[in-house]
């Protein structure tokens, strides 16, 4: 109901608002009514898609883990929500920047403005692979590039274009909504990067830990990887355990029960 009615205000305000922009999109709507139609309807296909994401991906990692976090899906959805908010949000502000130079190259012809957004764009990608020489994870940030990139592409698409090319080029958002809806499932272990780069950003998950049990008299303590630190568990990975599959070696801790603390590097 909410978001019915942040709709409805927002379309109010285009209209009392819009200035030329509204004259085109009413342009639009009567010379390629079919196209406007395709346009509105891929695009809420990608909408409902990139709102699906949070769960692909986190069902994607956790299966490449060997766990599931029943209570992630459940009383605990906002917590998902805000954690994909935060990451997604930074992959977007990377995804813009590195975007900048072609969109601001293609809306402009003064070309010191050409200039210092391609400038923009080189250093975005130059910390990225700075980032990624320092830390020595290459291939996390291939994927994370290639990720940012698609979403380049569509920022690109829906600021650098007017209403009749989005119209005419309505299977952009079709074809982007395919690639990030599969992508991901072919590339498992590449998803699996993205999501423990954004759970290690929280400090929920991808850290090295020591756990014990504060209440025991030997609380010896045993080194794990936090796969995923929840309110009601934590989701290790201890390779202490007998077992040669990652997976096989996957526990499930009682938070009440236990306590961690982070391992500096």
């Amino acid at each position: 109901m909410e978001i019915f009615l942040i709709t409805l205000l927002a379309i109010v305000l285009f209209i009392e608002h819009g200035g030329t922009l509204r004259e085109k999109v009413i342009s639009v709507a009567i010379n390629n009514p079919y196209g406007a139609i395709k346009y509105l309807g891929s695009g809420a296909l990608l909408i409902l898609i990139i709102s699906f994401l949070p769960t692909l991906f986190l069902s994607i990692y956790m299966r490449q883990n060997g766990f599931f976090a029943f209570e992630l899906f459940g009383e605990q959805r906002l917590a998902v929500q805000v954690l994909s908010a935060n990451a997604f949000l930074n992959y977007l502000l990377v995804g813009f920047f590195l975007s900048f130079g072609f969109l601001i190259w293609s809306n402009t012809k003064n070309w010191f403005s050409r200039i210092s957004a391609i400038l923009v764009s080189l250093f975005t990608f130059g910390v990225v692979i700075w980032v990624a020489y320092v830390s020595g994870k290459f291939e996390l940030a291939i994927t994370i590039l290639s990720f940012c990139i698609v979403i380049g592409v569509y920022i690109v698409f829906w600021l650098g274009t007017s209403p009749s090319k989005k119209a005419k080029y309505w299977w952009i958002p079709l074809f982007i909504s395919g690639l990030i809806l599969f992508s991901p499932i072919i590339y498992g272990s590449n998803t699996a990067m993205i999501v423990e780069n954004a759970l290690q950003q929280m400090k929920v998950g991808g850290i090295d830990i020591e756990y014990y049990e504060p209440l025991q008299p030997n609380n010896n303590a045993h080194k794990a990887r936090l796969l995923l630190r929840t309110p009601t568990f934590y989701y290790v990975r201890n390779d202490e355990e007998h077992g040669t599959s990652p997976k096989m070696n996957t526990l499930i801790l009682p938070a009440e029960q236990i306590a961690i603390r982070y391992m500096s590097k």
